[in-house]
């Protein structure tokens, strides 16, 4: 071995980012993730609903990993990658940002199913603490090694919503009135402790939403019609999401300069970070 020679912290540039999109569903997070440079999308979900509408975009489903979607990953496709042979997968296409849509069916669905094998649900300190290694591991090992070899890495997540239901008592004529609601709780839609860990992972986490707005004409005038205006918040204003407090509160360096809420496409969070190209 020779010996190394330091170098400057001035000269430090990291070329990609992982970012985590979660929100509950129809809230743009898939729209969001497409949006980044060069997307090439390993696509988990159960039906195609959200790629329809986009354009070309190279894109893998789990009938392209069959019989084993995380052993197809695990061995072949993230090795790859990995490897610099993407254009075994995607031709001579150039690929910037390696979409996982989602975690929520990646983790939830196929790394449960690699874990309880027969079994219906994981059960047991055994199977979870085994579906938590192998998720860490999974992460760690495979997912954000990718953007070390230069690949932006973007996931989604589902969320899971408990409370706000109604809280009853009795009045003084007997009577069951409401005197108030229970508080909402969101959390990633992710089996066992990994849930409250996954978004620490991420160099950034934002949260999805949507509302709707009023389509206007070239002139400015109001057509009638209603779109969906996509945004992400970079704080957790309620407090009703658990289990993500790692990942928005440790936004340091470059990741501060994110608003609290901002167009959550790529040209508008590159643009905030200070990113040179913002296409």
């Amino acid at each position: 071995m020779t010996l190394p020679k330091a170098r400057s912290t001035t000269d430090v540039d990291v070329p990609a980012v992982s970012v985590l999109y979660i929100g509950p569903a129809k809230s743009g997070k898939t729209t969001c993730a497409l949006s980044w440079p060069s997307p090439l999308v390993l696509y988990f979900e159960p039906n195609m609903a959200g790629l329809i509408g986009t354009h070309d975009i190279p894109y893998l489903t789990v009938d392209d990993m069959k019989p084993d979607v995380i052993s197809a990953l695990q061995q072949v496709i993230l090795p790859t990658i990995l490897n610099g042979k993407i254009a075994e997968i995607v031709g001579e296409r150039p690929i910037r940002t390696i979409v996982f849509d989602s975690l929520t069916e990646l983790l939830g669905t196929h790394m449960s199913k690699s874990v309880r094998g027969a079994k219906e649900t994981l059960k047991g300190f055994d199977d979870f603490g085994t579906f938590l290694y192998r998720s860490e591991n999974f992460m760690h090992a495979q997912i954000l090694p990718l953007v070390r070899a230069g690949f932006n890495v973007v996931c989604t997540c589902h969320i899971t919503q408990m409370g706000g239901e109604p809280i009853m008592q009795k009045d003084a004529r007997d009577k069951w009135v409401q005197v108030g609601t229970e508080p909402i709780f969101r959390r990633p839609a992710i089996p066992g402790r990994f849930r409250d860990l996954v978004a620490s992972r991420f160099d950034a986490v934002l949260l999805t939403g949507s509302e709707l707005v009023a389509e206007r004409n070239a002139a400015g005038g109001v057509t009638g019609g209603r779109a969906s205006s996509f945004f992400v918040e970079t704080i957790n204003p309620d407090r009703s999401y658990e289990g993500i407090g790692d990942g928005l509160g440790k936004q340091d360096g470059r990741f501060t300069r994110l608003p609290p809420r901002l167009d959550g496409r790529y040209p508008s969070l590159a643009k905030a970070w200070g990113f040179a190209e913002t296409k």
